[in-house]
């Protein structure tokens, strides 16, 4: 007797998703299965904080590692509308703080917006003055009003450094942060030595074997010119490299080892003509070349000697994982991606239908800096983002990097936790239910520890179901969750954090 096998909508939409976290069902295809609200995670991922202050976290699941004492500093674009008006692009909104303090097996949340300026006057006026990255201001009504101007908002990073916390984009300078009160203390020009009109990097890379700090930045004097920074341990610059630039480029991401600091720069640039003719902004302005290579460039860590300049493939890059050199050869991870699919899908926060996900890979390169040439390009593992590694192998052959992956059914998220074993060519995920969201998983070595996968991965995460954060903290070694904290609240997911040793 044939026997019919049905299922209702419930059911079906369980076994979808349960097929897509496997990896069964094709993520485009499991989308369009999901519930609106499902698809719309990313909405709910990053929409305003329900509150703010410093709170003690009750709920935990598991136990907090005794020896895991510090601080997690996070930031993130705080908001996905301002004032009813929808923010169009993943960068857009005010930057929201979150700290996370960790001493003798328990956590103290402190969460706080960044009180700039800018901030502090939209809110007075309870309406938009300043165009966001990817979403205009409204024009004022008045012909002869003031036009809406652009701000820096240093949503993107944070770091701690010479007793402070720096907020960071690539908008402008450094915002100065009080690192117990997460206050406001203005824009950081490191004791005058960040030349006026210079930009400085999200990401900048310090050395745990010397204590050199390195960082850049884009000069939009004349000539234009990429400046390259030594951090010193006094909290002052020494400018090592200026490297002028045919245009002004977006340039994200650098690496650092014992001899080198290495670039992969992607063909794209600011229509600056188009910026200024009002209504449009940044993300509007942006203009990817699909016919020009990307760019290696190499510099002396010492400041000496020329920029050595190697074409690449055409494509898009954001974030590098480590470098270091091998038997002459100067050798880099990077995280690309072949075309521009990403730009598309950060400028879609606001939409209904989310375009594909970029097939985002991780490349390592082999450079001969002595003949100038690029060796070898070869591809470790695709569908990852945010590779973070133990800092304390900075510029060395680290074994071991980390990442996220590809969420199950949402292309703007990130749904999995993964770690590869670089020298074995091996790769460990652990998945997460297709309702949760996480940030990238930042590395906390345990202390005195030599073993460089001896830590933690310390990470943000957004639960749909109960619409609300957890902070999850994983066994490095094996990936295993030794604890869940659920914070009580929800907080936009954002970008990129730092861990701070207590002491």
């Amino acid at each position: 007797m044939n026997r019919q096998f049905s299922l209702n909508r419930r059911q079906f939409l369980s076994l979808s998703s349960g097929l897509a976290g496997l990896g069964l069902l094709p993520p485009a295809l499991a989308a369009k299965t999901l519930p609106a609200a499902q698809q719309r995670l990313h909405r709910a991922a990053r929409r305003e904080a329900d509150r703010v202050g410093r709170f003690t976290v009750r709920e935990i699941e598991g136990t907090i590692p005794a020896a895991l004492n510090g601080s997690v500093y996070r930031v993130a674009p705080g908001q996905n509308q301002k004032f009813g008006r929808p923010l169009r692009h993943y960068f857009d909104g005010d930057a929201f703080l979150s700290a996370f303090h960790f001493e003798k097996g328990s956590c103290t949340m402190h969460t706080r917006f960044l009180a700039t300026p800018e901030r502090l006057a939209e809110q007075k006026a309870q309406k938009m003055l300043y165009h966001e990255f990817g979403t205009a201001a409204p024009l004022p009504e008045d012909p002869y009003g003031d036009m809406p101007g652009f701000k820096n908002t240093a949503s993107v990073n944070v770091i701690h450094y010479d007793g402070r916390l720096l907020a960071l984009s690539e908008g402008g300078p450094p915002i100065a942060v009080d690192a117990k009160t997460l206050a406001y203390q203005g824009p950081w020009h490191f004791y005058d030595t960040l030349p006026r009109g210079s930009s400085f990097t999200a990401h900048p890379k310090f050395d745990s074997r010397t204590g050199d700090g390195f960082a850049y930045g884009i000069h939009q004097g004349t000539p234009l010119a990429l400046q390259v920074y030594r951090m010193r341990p006094d909290g002052k610059l020494d400018i090592l490299h200026r490297v002028p630039l045919p245009h002004y480029l977006m340039i994200h991401d650098f690496a650092v080892t014992d001899h080198y600091l290495v670039f992969c720069i992607p063909p794209l640039s600011i229509d600056f003509p188009k910026l200024f003719q009002g209504g449009h902004t940044i993300a509007e302005a942006l203009a990817f070349a699909e016919q020009t290579p990307m760019k290696l460039l190499v510099l002396r860590r010492d400041g000496s000697g020329q920029p050595l300049w190697i074409d690449d493939r055409n494509g898009m890059m954001f974030h590098n994982g480590n470098a270091f050199e091998q038997d002459g050869a100067l050798l880099f991870d990077a995280i690309v991606s072949d075309d521009d699919a990403v730009l598309r899908l950060l400028h879609s926060a606001a939409k209904e239908q989310l375009p594909a996900a970029a097939d985002s890979y991780l490349v390592r390169f082999r450079l001969d800096p002595k003949s100038g040439r690029l060796a070898a390009r070869d591809t470790v593992s695709r569908g990852l983002e945010f590779p973070r590694y133990n800092e304390r192998r900075a510029g060395t052959d680290a074994r071991f990097l980390y990442a996220v992956g590809d969420h199950a059914v949402n292309p703007m998220l990130s749904g999995c936790v993964l770690a590869l074993d670089m020298h074995r060519g091996t790769r460990r995920d652990v998945r997460y239910e297709a309702h949760q969201a996480i940030e990238e998983a930042v590395f906390a070595p345990r202390p005195n520890s030599t073993d460089e996968q001896d830590g933690w991965l310390l990470l943000q995460g957004y639960d749909g179901n109960r619409d609300e954060n957890f902070f999850d903290i994983l066994e490095a070694v094996s990936l295993k969750r030794a604890a869940r904290l659920w914070l009580g609240s929800n907080a936009p997911l954002g970008f990129h954090g730092n861990f701070v040793a207590a002491g």
